[in-house]
């Protein structure tokens, strides 16, 4: 899993929060969290409505609700929604470029509809860092074609590299 591998390449030191909406069905409870805690060196969970954010932690979208970002909290909305898609990546990228600005790193990976890309844009417009899976490199391509279509893929890179260059960017934004 492409996750796994980003996840295993950040050290315990990483100066970010990370934030993981992956389109799940929502019957059932999701492993994901566990498997990516395993992954790494960072805990992940699950996030809850109203919970802090903190660095050096992942939170999870559950299924069937969008995580939504405001300024030093998660939100959850798990209300019914008409879109196709529910986590939904471009409202939780909408929301995070709204509130953190360039202070964003949004990724954008593997799958096979567009959702993403408009938020990835957001991302990029306020001044974020945005970083696209090489569509070569990826098991379904649309997501991260759609995004360099829009022109919002600032770094398309091959799996093995993403960890390593969110890193470089994250830290540099802590520096300055």
């Amino acid at each position: 899993m492409v996750l796994r591998q980003i996840v295993g390449g950040f050290g315990r030191n990483l100066p970010a929060s990370i934030f993981v909406v992956l389109h799940t069905r929502i019957e059932g409870p999701s492993r994901l969290p566990a498997i990516l805690t395993r992954s790494g060196s960072l805990p992940a969970t699950h996030a809850e409505d109203g919970e802090p954010i903190l660095r050096g932690r992942i939170y999870v979208a559950p299924p069937g609700c969008d995580l939504v970002i405001e300024p030093g909290v998660v939100r959850l909305d798990c209300r019914g929604s008409a879109r196709k898609h529910r986590p939904s990546i471009d409202i939780l990228f909408q929301s995070a470029a709204r509130i953190y600005c360039s202070e964003v790193v949004g990724v954008l990976l593997s799958g096979s509809d567009q959702d993403g890309s408009a938020g990835l844009l957001e991302i990029q417009q306020s001044g974020g860092a945005t970083i696209v899976q090489d569509p070569r490199d990826s098991q379904f391509s649309d997501m991260p074609n759609a995004a360099i279509r829009n022109g919002s893929a600032g770094h398309v890179l091959k799996t093995g590299d993403i960890s390593n260059c969110i890193g470089r960017l994250v830290r540099g934004a802590a520096a300055a």
